[in-house]
């Protein structure tokens, strides 16, 4: 007796199929030496002391943000942590994620009427309180990644002046 395949059976092991292939995924052999050669990956993650100073008042909120390269430098849309924190006029000490990368760039700014965006006058210049980690300054435009950037693992904490 010859045994047929059951029409919905089929169906579902080609989508499975395509979907694996429109995917990029293909079947892959375990191999101890492949597993010895090339190790999986564990990103390391842990956390980072941060500490904020120069608030202007107790007034809206202070914005820290993290990057983890140059490319998303100071782009606050790819940031790789972001935190609110309320502004206190001493220092603000707050504890982010941080994934292991190094070295980093930290931002912050105080935004004081809380729209949260960082208020610019008709020239550009910012108008409310900010700082980045090296106590990077910006002169026609923010400071770099490797002006701003640090080793979290050799600096604890980071410090941040608004200006």
């Amino acid at each position: 007796m010859q045994s047929r395949a059951n029409p919905e059976t089929i169906g579902c092991v080609l989508a499975v199929v395509m979907l694996l292939a429109a995917s990029g995924c293909t079947p892959k052999q375990n191999s101890t030496d492949d597993q010895t050669a090339n190790p999986p990956v564990i990103e390391q993650e842990s956390t980072i002391s941060i500490v904020i100073r120069g608030a202007a008042s107790a007034e809206g909120t202070i914005r820290i943000v993290t990057y983890e390269n140059a490319d998303s430098f100071p782009n606050n849309e790819l940031a790789t942590e972001s935190l609110h924190v309320d502004a206190v006029t001493g220092d603000i000490k707050a504890t982010m994620r941080w994934h292991g990368a190094s070295p980093i760039a930290v931002g912050a700014f105080h935004d004081e009427n809380l729209d949260g965006e960082l208020n610019r006058n008709a020239f550009g210049i910012p108008t409310e309180r900010y700082g980045f980690s090296n106590d990077a300054r910006a002169k026609l435009g923010p400071p770099t990644f490797s002006d701003a950037s640090v080793d979290p693992s050799a600096v604890d904490p980071i410090v941040i002046q608004l200006h």
